[in-house]
């Protein structure tokens, strides 16, 4: 399963973390430009994520086997595609934003776990192991992925826009340091992990956070959850 969670980390990247506001407009205004960026932001990073892994043999179909540069390839264009036809990305459903959105990840995801071949290759790679990537994928949940769901609630319920800098900026930062102090090792992680949710949750300190209830406290839970997850994880297998 090695690389299928390299796969999903760069899907992560790409749809997140390096969805820059450009890419975006492109979308809305240059539609083939737009998509075929983004399909090769997905192809670049996934490339870069799976580089030890890109000369092997990945999907045989029939006669035909393609390996990781070619299945790569194919899975940025059905990336781009199926971000084309995604009704989330442009439009607004009253009530069925967070639906589609979620949805549409997971025909994403499941595209992923059928080119990614059931193979764990021993060895470090460039993010030192699957641990790292346990990690990232954590981070990036509890971070860009649990922001966008929360926006696609919010416009569910009351057509709100999407959150300004300083508010995702705030709470993906606070979202992001409890998550990193929850993995420290030892009783001193869980300790300093749930000191800093109860000053910033209870105590509204030491800076103003955002103030959304969704963003602060679903966002509080369901980083915990993840970081226990992955505590799980890296010090238990």
């Amino acid at each position: 399963m090695s690389i299928f969670w390299r796969l999903v980390l760069a899907h992560l990247l790409a749809d997140f973390l390096f969805h820059f506001n450009f890419i975006y407009k492109l979308k809305n205004t240059k539609i083939f430009a737009g998509y075929l960026v983004h399909g090769l932001v997905f192809f670049w990073v996934a490339l870069l994520c799976c580089h030890d892994f890109i000369f092997i043999p990945w999907l045989k179909l029939g006669f035909i086997t393609l390996n990781g540069i070619q299945s790569i390839l194919i899975l940025a264009i059905l990336h781009a595609l199926l971000d084309k036809i995604n009704p989330s990305e442009t439009r607004s459903f009253a009530g069925y934003n967070l639906f589609l959105f979620l949805l549409w990840q997971a025909m994403e995801i499941m595209l992923l776990f059928i080119f990614a071949p059931f193979i764990s290759i021993p060895g470090q790679s460039f993010f030192v192991g699957d641990k790292i990537i346990f990690i990232l994928i954590g981070i990036l949940i509890s971070t860009y992925f649990f922001m966008v769901s929360i926006h696609f609630l919010k416009r569910d319920i009351n057509q709100s826009a999407y959150p300004i800098f300083d508010e995702r900026f705030v709470s993906t930062l606070y979202r992001a340091s409890l998550y990193l102090c929850l993995l420290i090792p030892g009783f001193g992680g869980y300790l300093l992990g749930f000191v800093w949710a109860f000053l910033v949750v209870i105590l509204k300190k030491p800076f103003v956070v955002d103030t959304c209830p969704y963003r602060l406290y679903g966002g509080t839970a369901i980083t915990i959850i993840l970081a226990l997850v992955m505590r799980f994880f890296i010090y238990h297998l």
